[in-house]
């Protein structure tokens, strides 16, 4: 039974043992205290279901039951004084902690500081040297009670494509967008990333770029003009499956 045929009560029993998993004693819904909507996130191509009160936000998969986010909507933490490896080692600990995620061959990609209270940190599954950001656990902490502050779960397999395309002309594919862009020079590396298809023109009603539900090895070529646009070529068969930009600048 997935949550869009769920009564609200199901739901929120579903959000509660989530809260239960994360040691989040702060928060509980109830059928008084919160809403309860379905969404379509065409975006992601998928339902969503969302559970709100005045404490949280909790984020579903309605196919899956999957966890998708956490957000607290607390301003107020504590403060603490703690060396960065001891921040680091709270983070781990956190992450070894969170249950219903596969984390095999995880490693932390980033650690940062947010404000006085609040860490910032991710992790994601590594394949020989390339890292996988579509598998990935993401969150913000306070080191002084280890308390969960958002939570973002991708599960976004990887399709393990071969490389068939050469490095000079993945470039070579690459330039055409150079010439058209403000850029002067780029750059190309071998990466995992998740198909967007960002410069494939819209047709019909279309009015979002549908990311695809399996990432692949690409070259990424990234320009050095305002928008820092980036362009993501296939390794296998050389077609663009997407890029980024950043919104505002030339392309």
């Amino acid at each position: 039974m997935t949550l869009t045929s769920n009564s609200n009560q199901e739901v929120i029993t579903k959000a509660n043992e989530y809260m239960e998993d994360l040691k989040i004693d702060n928060v509980i819904f109830t059928t008084d205290n919160s809403e309860v909507k379905n969404y379509n996130n065409a975006l992601e191509s998928r339902i969503e279901t969302v559970v709100t009160n005045e404490n949280a936000i909790v984020r579903l998969n309605s196919e899956t039951n999957e966890l998708v986010t956490y957000i607290s909507n607390k301003t107020d933490f504590d403060k603490g004084e703690f060396s960065e490896e001891e921040i680091k080692e709270k983070a781990i600990s956190i992450f070894n902690s969170i249950e219903d995620v596969n984390k095999d061959n995880y490693e932390m990609i980033y650690i940062e500081q947010f404000d006085d209270e609040i860490w910032r940190v991710g992790f994601a599954k590594k394949y020989d040297e390339l890292i996988n950001k579509g598998e990935s656990i993401n969150f913000s902490f306070c080191p002084a009670n280890n308390e969960i502050v958002t939570l973002a779960i991708n599960r976004i397999g990887y399709s393990n494509n071969n490389v068939e395309l050469a490095e000079n002309e993945a470039r070579e594919i690459a330039k055409s967008y150079l010439d058209k862009s403000e850029a002067n020079n780029m750059t190309i590396e071998l990466e995992i990333v998740r198909p967007n298809y960002f410069y494939n023109e819209l047709k019909g009603d279309e009015s979002v770029y549908v990311k695809i539900n399996e990432c692949r090895k690409a070259y990424v070529a990234r320009f050095n003009n305002e928008s820092a646009s980036e362009v993501y070529i296939d390794a296998t068969t050389g077609e663009v499956i997407g890029g980024n930009m950043i919104l505002g600048g030339e392309y």
